[in-house]
Formats: structure tokens, sequence, C-alpha cells
């Protein structure tokens, strides 16, 4: 895209865009950006990410729930003391017998229900 960007002319950009944007248009075909690094200390998603094998009883499953549910809430509680926010999605991923899967839910649902 930048590539075909860069063969078009300043005077079309300029007609078509207007000289500001078409300036910046040139430079970004250019490989030039004159914006200054801005350092990003908020990350923007939490992540828990839990492997095992498989689990055939409930008791099994739910003591992994219980780690990654407590992991979670623990970077929760970090992140919202820390950047003043709180997350509003949630997304489980899980593979099995099956193609993988995953799935978001909105966090202002108080039940998750099956599908």
């Amino acid at each position: 895209l930048a590539s075909a960007l860069s063969e078009v002319s300043m005077q079309t950009l300029r007609d078509e865009f207007g000289p500001k944007t078409a300036a910046f248009l040139s430079d970004i075909a250019a490989g030039v950006n004159l914006d200054p690094v801005v350092q990003r200390n908020k990350a923007n998603s939490l992540l828990a990410f839990k492997s095992f094998e498989p689990i055939y009883d409930m008791a099994g499953l739910q003591r992994w729930l219980r780690v990654l549910s407590s992991e979670l809430k623990e970077r929760r509680e970090t992140d919202t003391a820390t950047n003043h926010r709180v997350p509003t999605r949630i997304t489980l991923y899980h593979r099995g017998a099956r193609p993988p899967n995953s799935r978001p839910w909105d966090m202002a649902a108080k039940t998750i229900s099956r599908s």
C-alpha cells in the first residue's frame, strides 16, 4: 500500500486531500514519521494463561478454575489500583477434542450461560 501511495504525485494528493494531509501521506509513504515516541506504561489487556492435561472429573476442573480465577482476580486488583480502571470483557479460550474455541463475555453480566 505504501509503495502504491508513493507513486501518486504530490499535486494529486493535494488536490484530493488538501496540503496538510497530502504532506502527511507523502511522509508516511516514504517511511518518515516525525511524531515523538510516547512511552506507554499501561498494558492494553490482562492475560492469565493456564495449560494442563485433560481433566475428566469435576473436582479437577474446579481446582484449575480456582487457580485461574485467583490469578485473574489478583491481576485485576493490581491493575485497578495502578491504572484506575476495571476490565469490561473476559474471553476464555479452550481446546480439546473439538477444534479450538474462544468466547468473549461482558463483565457486567452476573452469570455466564452455557452454550
